[in-house]
């Protein structure tokens, strides 16, 4: 239940109490029912306008409205309706610490100006009371609902950077497993390497006893022929279980940086990859490496953005690496080449052997690489 619901409630029980009070001291149909309709027209429109919160203002209108026409028209019998008019206006316009001295002050005046007897001096005591209590009750339920909202806004912001640093361990493992196995193909590699350099001491030798024995010499020949060509098959076999291709590892390393920024300074960072990225040249990937670093020191340094996506896609031979953000500071392209390291990055990408296009936009900012395979 809200405040306008609660006021909506007492309201209708006050104008019954009037209804009531009017039936047993033998008053006229016309005097109770015209004055009922009145009032019920009017706590009807109130609720209507408690669905829109622009119209609001007008409760308080009808309310001191209403509250005149109490006074006027009969105030002794409908101080109760009067009591809880006032309340409303006064609840929502005045601060807390005013609105008990308020109301308080406004129930007596009425009181005092329409000679209310004992029993409705005590009605009004009881009304103030129920309401001061039961808007109390409401006001703390209000603002336990809004800390349960923001309780839940963090949990989710908390299960966000969870699973953030969850995909960050992932790409940490595969990395670690990457270069891995980018060593242990070095070993073995160098360990076939062993093998052939006793292929050739065995063929120097027997190099050097082909005049004496033409028989053991062509064994020995033989058999070191045999040992280099089973040699070549496990090095090349190995080299291509073992060994990640070198573009893979540069875009998990790409992607590791991104969510690293993610997690460390709380900012969405997106990757978007399409096209055959593993045809890239290591040069490039190293070059969009860089330059996305440097995007990222520039956002924090220089933009109030939220989000910073990086695309890569690559068709047939041609890479397009675009760097941009959702800052809403307006973003002059004078001030970009002088002070955010922009004149770096276009140095790194054309010595990559790409070009660099800094792109015009009302807000944020978005740069554009293009590199060509030649």
């Amino acid at each position: 239940m809200d405040k306008e619901s609660l006021y909506g409630l007492f309201k209708c029980i006050a104008l019954a109490l009037f209804a009531e009070k009017q039936l047993k001291a033998g008053d006229g149909m016309i005097n109770i029912v015209i004055p009922s309709l009145v009032f019920a027209c009017v706590i009807a429109l109130q609720f209507f306008l408690s669905f829109f919160h622009k119209m609001r203002k007008w409760i308080g209108i009808t309310d001191l409205a209403a509250a005149a026409v109490c006074l006027f028209f009969n105030p002794t019998v409908l101080i109760l309706l009067f009591v809880v008019f006032i309340t409303e206006v006064t609840d929502l316009y005045a601060e807390d610490t005013s609105f008990y001295w308020i109301t308080a002050c406004a129930g007596g005046i009425a009181a005092f100006i329409a000679e209310v007897d004992g029993g409705t001096l005590f009605e009004m005591i009881l009304v103030y009371a129920v309401l001061y209590f039961s808007r109390s009750c409401i006001a703390h339920l209000i603002q336990c609902r809004e800390t349960m909202e923001a309780q839940r806004a963090q949990i989710k912001r908390l299960e966000e950077k969870l699973q953030d640093n969850r995909q960050y361990m992932k790409t940490l493992q595969d990395t670690a497993a990457l270069e891995e196995r980018n060593r242990l193909a070095a070993r073995l590699h160098d360990k076939v390497g062993h093998g052939i350099s006793g292929s050739i001491i065995m063929l120097e030798a027997s190099m050097l006893i082909l005049d004496q024995d033409k028989e053991k010499a062509k064994e020995g020949i033989s058999r070191a022929v045999a040992h280099l060509r089973d040699g070549v098959d496990d090095i090349r076999a190995a080299l291509r279980e073992e060994r990640p291709v070198i573009q893979k590892l540069g875009m998990h390393e790409i992607k590791k940086l991104l969510e690293e920024f993610q997690i460390n300074h709380d900012r969405k960072a997106r990757l978007t990859v399409c096209g055959n990225v593993e045809m890239i040249d290591p040069e490039v990937l190293s070059c969009i490496y860089d330059n996305t670093k440097e995007s990222l020191t520039n956002l924090l340094k220089h933009s109030d953005a939220t989000i910073f996506e990086l695309r890569i896609s690559r068709k047939n031979k041609v890479t397009a690496v675009e760097y941009k953000d959702n800052g809403t500071k307006k973003v002059r392209q004078k001030e970009l080449m002088k002070g955010l390291g922009i004149q770096a990055m276009e140095e790194r990408t054309i010595k990559a052997g790409g070009r660099f296009f800094l792109n015009d936009r009302d807000y944020g900012f978005m740069i554009t690489n293009i590199f060509i395979d030649h």
